[in-house]
């Protein structure tokens, strides 16, 4: 979910600024944690919610709407709809909080989504808590992550370095695209709202290709003797390779790549 959320935020300032003007775009992600009883003694903390922001178009009519609609598949950058299903399957609250900006007035949105029992028993799994006008005018989105359903381990250990090297490692082939615009990418973490670590993603962490190239693939059928043929039409996949220290990587791995993620 939270590399959901960071793809929706970086589709969302590409619609703004387009590719051209990219590096006006920015992306945030913040991880808040809760001191108890105990965490002066064993230096842990409780996972309290993660944020991703970022300052794209925002939640306006038609991202509402692919929103609402369970089945909408027409949203743009060839995506499939199904980020939402992630939001619930893995935390009880996901939290929307959107400026935006319509037919010249700027405006708020904000939705949660949930499975839990209360949702359910208003056959839905997401509330509208607000819509109307807004006195802001910078426009932002807020995805606010609260309560791990599952990998509850993980949430409670983050670090920025951590969450860096995942979003590096899973973004890799889109970041290389776009090494030359890169948006401002910070991630921060913070006990009791006291920021305690900060990094930034920026273009001397993305690595250069070693080597590209063009991979074809034929596609094949039956034909009416049950024979392996040519289905006379191919798919180009295109290979890029990295070189990674080894005090970096935990073994050699082959991803396909969807959209650069």
């Amino acid at each position: 979910p939270i590399f959901e959320a960071f793809m929706n935020a970086w589709e969302s300032i590409l619609d703004r600024f387009s590719k051209e003007h990219f590096k006006n775009g920015s992306i945030e992600i913040q991880v808040f944690y809760l001191q108890n009883l105990f965490s002066k003694e064993n230096g842990i903390c409780d996972f309290e919610k993660i944020v991703v922001s970022d300052n794209g178009v925002g939640l306006d009519h038609n991202s509402y709407q692919r929103l609402i609609n369970l089945r909408d598949d027409t949203k743009r950058h060839s995506n499939l709809g199904t980020g939402r299903i992630q939001y619930i399957h893995f935390f009880e609250h996901t939290t929307i909080d959107s400026i935006y900006k319509e037919n010249g007035l700027y405006k708020k949105r904000k939705v949660t989504l949930s499975k839990n029992e209360s949702f359910l028993r208003e056959n839905a799994i997401l509330r509208l808590d607000e819509d109307g006008n807004s006195t802001e005018t910078n426009l932002k989105t807020n995805v606010t992550f609260e309560v791990p359903l599952d990998d509850k381990d993980f949430y409670s250990s983050l670090s920025v370095q951590i969450l860096k090297d995942e979003i590096v490692k899973h973004f890799l082939s889109l970041f290389c695209e776009y090494k030359s615009q890169m948006p401002k990418i910070r991630l921060s973490l913070f006990e009791n709202m006291e920021m305690k670590e900060e990094s930034d993603i920026i273009t001397s962490d993305i690595p250069n290709p070693d080597k590209e190239d063009d991979v074809y693939i034929d596609y094949r059928k039956l034909n009416e003797k049950n024979k392996i043929v040519s289905a006379g039409h191919q798919e180009i996949f295109h290979l890029t390779a990295f070189k990674r220290p080894s005090s970096e990587i935990k073994q050699n791995a082959i991803y396909l790549v969807s959209k650069g993620a």
